[in-house]
Formats: structure tokens, C-alpha cells, sequence
């Protein structure tokens, strides 16, 4: 809109300076025509002039507002000139944060790969070890049941001992009194042969 104004004014200015220029030559054709004639009408001369000076006048302040209208426009642009730089430096720091951030986001994708594939080496070495761990407490499982059933056997055997022992003990007792009482039987049958050979 402020540019269709813009043209417009300068069309009137044309128009004016145009019309300006037509009087100017029409007032000295009228001068030299009232020269060579004799007659010099001065009411007439003196209304062209003042609307000479009128529209020259309106010229004039036309000229300044398109003036001041191109001024304006001027620091429109200038500051929409400022403004494209400004916002040209903040795409730019714009795509160069995105670029950053895109090769520490790749960055870390790498990193995080590289961690993964050591966590799942090192999940195998654990999933590996709680096997070994799993079969070995197997065999102590059944080392427990071994151990156990040899304690069974044995303090079984301890009694069987012990039960044998305390019978060779009271068959030691009893070969005891025996032998003590063969042998008060003997030394009877000793002392009566003698008797008998007296």
C-alpha cells in the first residue's frame, strides 16, 4: 500500500512539474504575443501566476511528503534489511547447533552400540558363570545327599560296634566266671584224688 502511494505521488509531481512547464510557456508566448501587440493584461497575467504559484506551491509540499514517504520506506527497509541479517545469523547458528547436536546425538549412538555389545559380551560371561555356578551346586547337592547317607552308615556301624562290643564284653565277663569256676572244679577234683590216695 505505502508503495502504490509512493507511485502516485511521483505521478502527481510529474503532473505538476508537466503543468508548471505549460504555464511558464504559455505566460511567455502570452508576454511576447502582448509585446508585439501593445496590450498587456495584467488581471489575467497576475491570476496565471498565482495559480502558477499555487500549484508550485502544492508541488512542493507533495515533493516533501513523498520525501518524507521515501525516507520512511527507506528505514523500513533498513530495518527489514537488519531484521533478514539478524534472523540469516540466527538460521545459520540455528543449522550449525542442529549439525552439532546431530554429530553428538550420532556420537552417543555409537557409544551406546559400543556398550551394548560389551554388556551383552560381559551378560554371556554371567549367563556362562551361573551355569558353572548352577552345576556345581548340583554336585555339592549330591555330594550333600552322599555325605549324608555315609554319616547313616556309619553311626549305623557305630551302634553295630558298640552293640558287638558290649556283647564280647558281657561274653568276657561270662568266659570269666567260667574259667573261675572250671577252675575251683578242677582244684576240687584236685583235692579229693588226694584224699583218695591217702
Amino acid at each position: 500500500m505505502c508503495d502504490r502511494k509512493l507511485y502516485c505521488s511521483e505521478q502527481k509531481v510529474v503532473q505538476y512539474e508537466k503543468y508548471v512547464r505549460d504555464l511558464q510557456a504559455h505566460n511567455r508566448a502570452l508576454i511576447n504575443s502582448q509585446d508585439t501587440s501593445g496590450g498587456i493584461c495584467y488581471p489575467e497575467l497576475q491570476q496565471e501566476t498565482m495559480t502558477l504559484k499555487m500549484s508550485l506551491l502544492d508541488a512542493v509540499h507533495r515533493n516533501e511528503e513523498l520525501s518524507e514517504m521515501l525516507a520512511q520506506k527507506e528505514q523500513q527497509l533498513e530495518q527489514q534489511d537488519k531484521t533478514a541479517r539478524t534472523q540469516a545469523r540466527f538460521l545459520k547458528i540455528r543449522e550449525e547447533l542442529i549439525n552439532v547436536l546431530k554429530n553428538k546425538e550420532m556420537e552417543q549412538t555409537r557409544e551406546l552400540s559400543a556398550l551394548q555389545q560389551d554388556l551383552d559380551h560381559r551378560m554371556k560371561i554371567v549367563d556362562g558363570v551361573n551355569k558353572q555356578i548352577a552345576a556345581k551346586a548340583d554336585e555339592i547337592q549330591e555330594l550333600f545327599a552322599t555325605l549324608e547317607t555315609k554319616q547313616q552308615q556309619i553311626h549305623r556301624l557305630e551302634k553295630i560296634v558298640l552293640a558287638l562290643e558290649d556283647q564280647q564284653r558281657r561274653a568276657q565277663v561270662q568266659r570269666t566266671r567260667h574259667e573261675t569256676k572250671i577252675a575251683a572244679l578242677e582244684h576240687e577234683l584236685a583235692a579229693g584224688g588226694n584224699r583218695k590216695d591217702r
